[in-house]
């Protein structure tokens, strides 16, 4: 009897996990629009500013949005290489990339934006736009964009066109950088900047 009421919880266990996998949720549905923000530029064409995106760019550009609520920066690392050689492939005007450090250990925002430099200088970035927002759940930013702070989401993706948001990918990782790549461009084809 005992085996059968652990076999059962097991399987309980395993069948809520997946479920609580499948249904895991994060930021603006697809259609919203994205509202300003102003977050702090380590790195990018407004380096040491807090230049909102949205408000200078969102209306006659295209790209992505990534709001990264990982405290392990160098993972992002694969990634932000990928994405500063498809800008200078595809030009920053029809291309452009805006990624949100959202500060989870809530560390002075001066110490987390000299870590964000740091991996900014050592990649090189020119025209990926590396950002500092205060907090995870800051209400001037990240709030805005109703994002998962929840450990189980390690960054939330936004591809956007003209200010609206048209796709949306959860924890992507380099190896899935081909396929959100390849979206960017059939739907950038279908609404030309």
């Amino acid at each position: 009897m005992k085996k059968i009421i652990l076999l059962s919880a097991i399987v309980s266990f395993l069948a809520l996990s997946q479920g609580q996998a499948q249904t895991l949720t994060s930021g603006l549905e697809i259609g919203s629009g994205c509202p300003a923000f102003d977050p702090h530029h380590v790195s990018g064409p407004d380096k040491n500013s807090t230049t909102c995106p949205m408000c200078k760019y969102g209306i006659r550009s295209q790209g992505l949005m990534i709001w990264v609520n990982d405290t392990d920066l160098k993972s992002l690392e694969p990634i932000l290489t990928r994405l500063e050689s498809e800008i200078s492939t595809r030009g920053v005007r029809r291309f452009r990339v805006f990624v949100m450090y959202m500060n989870p250990e809530k560390k002075p925002i001066g110490e987390a934006m000299r870590e964000a430099s740091d991996v900014a200088s050592r990649l090189k970035l020119k025209q990926v736009a590396l950002t500092v927002i205060p907090e995870p759940n800051d209400p001037k930013s990240a709030a805005l964009y109703r994002l998962n702070t929840t450990s189980e989401v390690r960054n939330t993706v936004f591809v956007y066109s003209k200010r609206k948001v048209v796709s949306k990918t959860i924890n992507l990782t380099g190896a899935a950088m081909n396929d959100l790549i390849r979206t960017c461009d059939e739907l950038f084809a279908k609404d030309p900047i």
